[in-house]
């Protein structure tokens, strides 16, 4: 990630999806442009976190950000 804004985003669009482990620390780690999530894949797919990711502005693996989120995001997370 770009910076701790653009962090606070993903993170946002995704800590709050079921399976997703809350109560561990490095549930969600955030490494240059890759975030690693730990979850429960009885609760959730990872098109499901794909999808959250990119209707938040970024691009996940194959799917596009969602342009009109995008527009709104500040430069330095584009």
């Amino acid at each position: 990630m770009k910076n701790e804004d653009c962090v606070k985003r993903v993170d946002a669009a995704i800590r709050g999806l079921p399976g997703i482990r809350k109560d561990d620390t490095n549930g969600i780690v955030f490494l240059d442009r890759k975030v690693i999530i730990k979850y429960d894949s009885l609760s959730i797919a990872h098109k499901n976190m794909e999808h959250a990711i990119a209707d938040a502005g970024f691009a996940a693996n194959s799917i596009p950000a969602n342009k009109d989120a995008r527009d709104k995001l500040p430069p330095e997370c584009k």
